[in-house]
């Protein structure tokens, strides 16, 4: 009930829809999904080529009967966000071009720039400077999908990214971290659908616990 009236408040806590199943699969012991005696991820790195002991469980688990809950809760609101807005997903109508100009550059536009913004910030969790309180109209600018820089930018995604599925199982509690701040910032990135704004510094809140 509480995630159903928060949906009203703040669209934001949808998050929470990628951080339980997050914390149900790096901690399946602590939430009641597999007894104490077995542990998962296994150090050194999981397989996930085979089904794992907490993917096998989970199906059947309370905690996936609380993801399925929260599920339909969110799916009621949409319906509801539906009969009065007129449009399913945010960028449908509803977000300006001069607030986000990635609503006119097209999917893949869209998300070759979405990229470079996530280089972005990744270095201002490294160095939190400089910040702005305005990402808008041409504060950022929008380059063709394969321009140099959004290039470079999917590069060094894709090396963080094969970094952390090489070293995410032999450390437990930095694997999550890593995973939290991934899930935390992927509905603000612009890759899934346009959002109210290209960038924002406040979006960074979330995802940095993870970092």
């Amino acid at each position: 009930a509480a995630f159903g009236v928060g949906l009203f408040a703040k669209e934001s806590i949808i998050s929470i829809l990628f951080f339980l199943p997050l914390v149900i699969y790096w901690w399946p012991t602590e939430t009641g999904l597999l007894p104490p005696t077995e542990k998962f991820p296994p150090r050194g790195g999981g397989n996930f080529s085979k089904p794992s002991p907490a993917g096998r469980a989970l199906i059947g688990g309370k905690p996936f009967r609380l993801v399925i809950l929260l599920g339909a809760d969110f799916i009621v609101y949409m319906c509801i966000r539906r009969s009065v807005t007129g449009i399913w997903m945010p960028g449908g109508g509803d977000t300006l071009f001069l607030d986000n100009p990635l609503v006119a550059a097209g999917a893949l536009g869209r998300i070759s720039n979405a990229l470079y913004v996530l280089c972005r910030y990744a270095a201002l969790l490294i160095i939190p400077w400089p910040l702005s309180s305005d990402y808008s109209y041409d504060a950022i600018k929008v380059l063709a999908p394969f321009s140099a820089r959004n290039l470079i930018a999917t590069a060094i995604l894709g090396a963080l990214a094969f970094g952390l599925w090489k070293w995410h199982g032999r450390d437990k509690r930095a694997g999550f971290a890593a995973a939290f701040a991934c899930a935390g910032v992927l509905l603000v990135s612009n890759l899934p659908f346009p959002i109210g704004t290209m960038m924002g510094d406040r979006l960074l809140y979330l995802p940095s616990v993870g970092f």
